[in-house]
């Protein structure tokens, strides 16, 4: 059990750290992890080590419409039936939403 708790703090720790050297060395946090590939993995990596910045992103992701929906079909690219039912259940529901309001 400390074996997992000791893995997901030095997770943590290596994704705060990178994101803290990347704030200082460029201003444009995205633009470096576009640019770098080596600096993306390792922060990729490090946030799915870590179930809690794991949930943290998913909520991110799954919390923004555009997202929500490349989420969804990233996830079900094997399964194109259910795909195909998913996808048009979240349009119907982003567009019932946007007609709502």
């Amino acid at each position: 059990m400390q074996g997992g708790i000791r893995s997901a703090c030095k997770a943590g720790w290596i994704a705060g750290c990178a994101l803290v050297l990347l704030a200082g060395c460029s201003g444009d946090i995205t633009g470096e992890l576009s640019r770098n590939v080596q600096v993306r993995d390792r922060v990729m990596s490090a946030i799915a080590a870590d179930s809690a910045l794991a949930g943290e992103m998913a909520r991110r992701l799954v919390g923004n419409d555009h997202h929500r929906i490349s989420v969804i079909e990233t996830m079900l690219a094997a399964d194109s039936a259910g795909r195909a039912h998913l996808a048009a259940k979240f349009k119907n529901m982003t567009a019932a939403k946007h007609g709502a309001k």
